[in-house]
């Protein structure tokens, strides 16, 4: 073993580390990067480097982007030890999470991540042709990724979408009915002749909130018995 650390060092063989390779001897893939002096490198034959880094793991590789050499051999960069993901090779870009990769991956995973969520939260990237609704032109947008974020008219089977009732006028939802793009339903305001009380329309005579026992509800307002 010393005998052929020594002819290693001073560059009498090389057959040595086919010799140690056999016998299931391991090296740390930087051991061949510190063993001999770079002019006697330069001065191995092909086949030489070829032994020499082999006998301390390399392999002949190459190692397309996005990958890299972990460790190259001195005696010839051809011999890596393997390849690897370059390290900004880091990012899931899951689409639960609103993202999308950006580019190619690496072992599953992305150098760069875009924002597939768009600005305003009843946009959609689905035109509103296709889902048989006329376009707000003003308001279309773009997310993180490019793509078009389309703002729609939107409709309800019942009442009006919850932005479309005027200024100063409740929502009185419709319960269990939604708008297309999922808004609330809304009645706007209470129709004539009625109030609204804790979100509902009510008649104006009666009482909200509802009167407590010893009293009685006249013209809308609370009165002893």
């Amino acid at each position: 073993m010393k005998k052929c650390i020594l002819s290693l060092i001073l560059g009498l063989g090389l057959s040595c580390y086919a010799a140690m390779a056999k016998a299931d001897i391991t090296f740390a893939v930087d051991a061949a990067n510190v063993g001999l002096p770079d002019y006697k490198l330069k001065a191995m034959s092909l086949e030489q480097r070829k032994e020499y880094c082999t006998g301390f793991g390399y392999k002949l590789l190459t190692c397309a982007d996005p990958y890299m050499p972990e460790s190259v051999c001195r005696a010839d960069a051809s011999y890596v030890s393997k390849c690897i993901c370059r390290p900004e090779y880091k990012l899931e870009c899951l689409e639960t999470d609103g993202l999308r990769g950006v580019g190619p991956k690496c072992d599953g995973k992305y150098a760069k991540c875009c924002n597939l969520i768009c600005k305003n939260p009843y946009a959609t990237l689905m035109s509103c042709e296709e889902q048989g609704l006329e376009e707000i032109h003003s308001e279309r947008d773009y997310n993180g990724c490019g793509e078009t974020c389309y703002v729609c008219h939107d409709k309800c089977t019942k009442g009006v979408p919850e932005n479309l009732c005027p200024k100063g006028q409740k929502c009185i939802p419709y319960q269990g009915v939604s708008s297309q793009l999922g808004r609330r339903c809304c009645q706007c305001g209470c129709p004539t002749g009625q109030k609204e009380c804790l979100g509902f329309c009510i008649g104006k005579d009666e009482c909200c909130p509802a009167c407590k026992d010893g009293f009685k509800c006249s013209g809308g307002v609370c009165v002893e018995k």
